[in-house]
């Protein structure tokens, strides 16, 4: 995982007989912006319905999310996607938000892999579904494919004011450990479900293994990126995440089991995530 997303950390040089509109060079592309548009256009009705209508996942969405709490954190990871797609949709410099798709990647895969091994979970006779299932099968490919035709046409990167060391090893850390448990959730969710503080299904474990492995895999690039101005945009987004993901521990209260320790440890993670985060943030704006 961890050399997956170093491969996206430093973009190589370019070509010297590729010639490249200097206009154009370090920007993201009109594709990009375009698939940043149709995302958000999905991530908005996604996150109305999870966090607004959770009760009516049943009617309305692929498929039936119960107990709310899951349908909660969902939405927080949506969340925390339709705030960084808004950026990329504004246009600007390719690395300032290159750090941000990694982990989008990471998320569609695992997503996509729940949907494979569980697609009898789905309602199949629906448009949500159509919609979730197209996203799915073209963007574990698709996506990749268009971060490659993105850096291929960036101009070559420059070295800018680095991220605190001290900083990069708690995310590295702490990243790998998240997304380590992501990987283990969505392997065993059997085992997930029985230490997990709410109700589980397979299928429910492992599209919460790929919210888990989304917020600790963020971590991971935006270390390995270095610099503070590729990780402004990444952690904003990683950060308002965090705090609907608190928000739906709030919400979700009476579906989640106070006397499992998991319970504890999940809202001081992600208390303790969004801290550093701000932290971060506040001290890259001062910075500027």
């Amino acid at each position: 995982m961890t050399t997956f997303l170093a491969s996206y950390a430093a973009p190589k040089p370019l070509p010297r007989t590729r010639r490249v509109d200097p206009r154009a060079a370090g920007r993201i592309a009109p594709a990009t912006r375009w698939l940043a548009a149709l995302v958000l256009f999905f991530l908005v009705d996604a996150v109305q319905l999870l966090l607004l209508l959770p009760d009516r996942t049943a009617e309305l969405f692929a498929w039936a999310i119960d107990p709310h709490a899951t349908s909660y954190a969902l939405g927080a990871a949506y969340v925390a996607g339709a705030v960084f797609f808004a950026h990329v949709l504004r246009g600007g410099a390719w690395e300032r938000v290159a750090a941000g798709f990694p982990p989008v990647i990471v998320f569609v895969w695992f997503a996509a892999g729940a949907t494979a091994l569980h697609l009898d979970r789905f309602t199949h006779d629906r448009l949500a579904f159509a919609a979730w299932a197209a996203i799915y099968l073209v963007a574990p490919v698709g996506l990749p494919l268009l971060v490659l035709a993105q850096r291929r046409r960036a101009a070559p990167r420059r070295a800018g004011d680095p991220l605190p060391h001290a900083i990069r090893i708690v995310m590295l850390v702490a990243g790998g450990a998240v997304t380590a448990a992501g990987v283990l959730v969505f392997a065993a969710p059997q085992l997930a479900a029985e230490v997990w503080p709410w109700a589980l299904t397979p299928l429910t474990a492992r599209v919460l293994a790929a919210v888990i492995a989304l917020f600790g895999s963020l971590w991971l690039s935006v270390a390995l990126h270095r610099d503070r101005a590729a990780a402004r945009i990444p952690l904003q987004a990683h950060a308002v995440g965090l705090a609907f993901l608190l928000l739906a521990a709030f919400r979700g209260h009476g579906d989640i089991a106070w006397s499992q320790p998991l319970a504890a440890i999940l809202v001081a993670g992600v208390a303790g995530m969004l801290l550093l985060d701000v932290g971060v943030l506040v001290r890259t704006a001062r910075s500027r």
